[in-house]
């Protein structure tokens, strides 16, 4: 990779090694709800670089409002320091409110959310 971006010194990064995966398990013409149930986890979640992909893929629709909905189990986590990429979720989260977007996190089974989302919701059951 070093080779191919002219990269040498790599210390500034948070995330090295560990390939980032993002689906779309529904596009937004789709009325297809099939894609949803293909859903699963896939370890590790640098949520920052997630939710400003997720983002910017919102921000070029032509709906006036646009609120994100971000599901989460826990602290950010992955290959590299835990506080920096919750650091870097708050930053995302603040470049992403000027896009105009609004979002809510759920916690599933966590309170986490409430760290880092203005409007959250914590689910239990």
């Amino acid at each position: 990779y070093a080779h191919e971006t002219g990269i040498k010194d790599f210390s500034r990064f948070n995330r090295t090694t560990e390939v980032l995966e993002h689906h779309v398990f529904k596009s937004f013409d789709s009325s297809s709800l099939l894609g949803l149930s293909q859903i699963e986890s896939g370890g590790s979640n640098n949520d920052g670089e997630s939710i400003l992909w997720a983002a910017k893929r919102l921000a070029v629709r032509p709906e006036k409002r646009k609120i994100m909905i971000v599901m989460s189990d826990g602290m950010p986590a992955g290959q590299g320091n835990p506080v920096i990429l919750q650091s870097d979720l708050r930053i995302k989260l603040a470049q992403i409110e000027k896009f105009g977007i609004e979002t809510v996190g759920f916690g599933i089974l966590t309170d986490h959310v409430k760290h880092f989302y203005k409007d959250f919701v914590v689910i239990n059951k």
